[in-house]
């Protein structure tokens, strides 16, 4: 397994911060086929979070967090950090064709939902359902992309979304990446 990993040759695309249609996607994993990759990385939650799945419901903190509210709240933090007049996010139904036409290609798909940095949407998001303060505070400035590591609520509530994504992706994909970049 290590050494499939070493031998990869992966071409990545931020989904997060812009839109990507089903069919833009559709002809990038066709160039990457072309092009003898072996995956395309993408990045559906990166500062905007543009994949979201059927039910969003979200058990943290003793409390559930109701689909709608939730979709509701991602939706609004995407678009309070870029408002992109091409879309807004993959549904499930097509992130699903999508991973089926990557697999027909024989291109892997690497789905990464970046945290704890990284999350301006999802950050909004928290806060709008709720939790007070989650983003990290550096010396009297508060991060617009970054969880406070030390808001219990913040994180329980970031460990539950990344964890539902991690199921929907578990035997769809080999890989599922949580980033961990820039903390």
């Amino acid at each position: 397994e290590r050494e499939k990993v070493a031998k990869s040759k992966v071409i990545s695309i931020d989904a997060g911060r812009k839109y990507f249609s089903l069919d833009q996607l559709k002809r990038i994993v066709d160039k990457a086929s072309e092009l003898g990759y072996s995956d395309v990385h993408l990045l559906v939650g990166n500062d905007g979070m543009r994949f979201m799945l059927d039910d969003m419901t979200i058990k943290a903190n003793g409390k559930t967090y109701q689909s709608d509210q939730v979709k509701e709240a991602i939706t609004e933090g995407t678009k309070s950090y870029y408002d992109d007049p091409n879309g807004n996010a993959l549904s499930q139904k097509e992130m699903d064709e999508l991973i089926a036409y990557a697999k027909g290609k024989g291109i892997g798909l690497i789905p990464a939902l970046n945290s704890p940095g990284h999350m301006d949407a999802i950050l909004n998001a928290i806060k709008e359902l709720g939790i007070e303060k989650p983003n990290f505070d550096y010396f009297g400035k508060e991060s617009a992309r970054t969880v406070d590591l030390n808001n219990q609520p913040a994180v329980d509530f970031t460990k539950a979304l990344i964890e539902k994504y991690a199921a929907y992706f578990a035997g769809k994909t080999d890989i599922f990446n949580i980033g961990l970049d820039e903390y």
